[in-house]
C-alpha cells in the first residue's frame, strides 16, 4: 500500500501508532471513555501529496468497560487516487484498547494497544496487505485550569504483502479552552519507518473543537507536512456524539 501520510488511524494513536485520538489530533490522551458509556466519532478528511489524493470516511466507536479502560473499532472507508488510478472500499479495521493505569493530580499516564486487521485491499491501495500490531505510551497533564498537554509515544510492527515493516511515532498537542464551549487545539508529530529504508515524516496541525451540545462535539482542522516525505496536506472534520 502506498502511504500517502501517517497510515490511517491514524487512522490511533500519532497516531501513535494506529490513530484514534480526539479529532482533529492524532495525538491520544490518558482520559478513558466512563464504564457503560459509549463515544461514537465521525472524522471526514482530505489529503494531498504531489499529484496523489486521499479522501477518508471513518467511524470509531469507544466503549467504556470498566473504571480506567475502554475498548475501540475503527472503521475506514477510503477513496484514494494514486498514480492516476483511482480505488474506493472499507480499508484494514483498527480494534483495541486503552488503559489509564496512573493517575496523581493533574498528570495520568495511559497505554493503548491496537490490531490492525488486512479487510482492504492492498492491490488497490486500500490496505496493508497484512496484520499490524503495536502500543502507544500516553502521558496527559494539565498545567493550568484551562491548557492540558498530551504526549505520545508509539511503536508498530505491519506485516505487508511485501513483507514487513516497523514504524516509530512521536507527538505532543495542546489544548487551550476559550470559552466554555471551544477549545482551541494545535500538535507537532513526528514518524518513522524502516521500509525501504528510513522514512522521516513530520507534521503540524491547528483546529478546534466545538460542543455544540453536552452531548455533541464538532471540529474542524488543518495539518501541513513539513518534510519531503510528508503529505503535503489534509483538511480535517468530525463529530463525536456521546451517549
Amino acid at each position: 500500500m502506498k502511504k500517502l501520510l501517517l497510515p490511517v488511524v491514524a487512522l490511533c494513536c500519532l497516531t501513535p501508532t494506529f490513530a484514534f485520538a480526539t479529532h482533529p489530533l492524532l495525538t491520544e490522551s490518558a482520559e478513558t471513555v466512563a464504564p457503560k458509556a459509549v463515544e461514537a466519532e465521525t472524522a471526514i478528511e482530505y489529503g494531498k501529496k504531489s499529484g496523489d489524493k486521499q479522501f477518508i470516511l471513518q467511524e470509531t466507536v469507544t466503549a467504556g468497560v470498566i473504571p480506567h479502560v475502554d475498548v475501540f473499532i475503527a472503521l475506514p472507508f477510503i477513496s484514494g487516487d494514486v498514480d492516476g488510478s483511482t480505488n474506493s472500499g472499507l480499508s484494514d479495521i483498527s480494534i483495541g484498547a486503552k488503559w489509564n493505569f496512573g493517575h496523581v493530580d493533574a498528570f495520568a499516564l495511559a497505554v493503548k494497544p491496537a490490531l490492525l486487521l488486512p479487510l482492504g485491499d492492498d492491490k488497490k491501495n486500500l490496505g496493508e496487505g497484512g496484520v499490524g500490531f503495536g502500543a502507544t505510551l500516553i502521558a496527559s497533564t494539565e498545567l493550568a485550569n484551562k491548557i492540558s498537554i498530551d504526549g505520545n509515544i508509539g511503536l508498530k510492527h505491519q506485516d505487508t504483502g511485501d513483507g514487513s515493516y516497523n514504524r516509530f511515532d512521536l507527538s505532543v498537542a495542546g489544548k487551550f479552552d476559550e470559552t466554555e464551549h471551544l477549545k482551541a487545539v494545535g500538535e507537532f508529530a513526528l514518524s518513522n519507518t524502516d521500509e525501504s529504508g528510513s522514512t522521516f515524516q513530520a507534521y503540524l496541525a491547528a483546529g478546534a473543537i466545538y460542543a455544540l451540545q453536552k452531548n455533541l462535539d464538532v471540529d474542524l482542522g488543518l495539518r501541513l507536512g513539513l518534510t519531503s516525505k510528508s503529505e503535503d496536506f489534509r483538511l480535517l472534520a468530525g463529530a463525536t456524539y456521546k451517549f
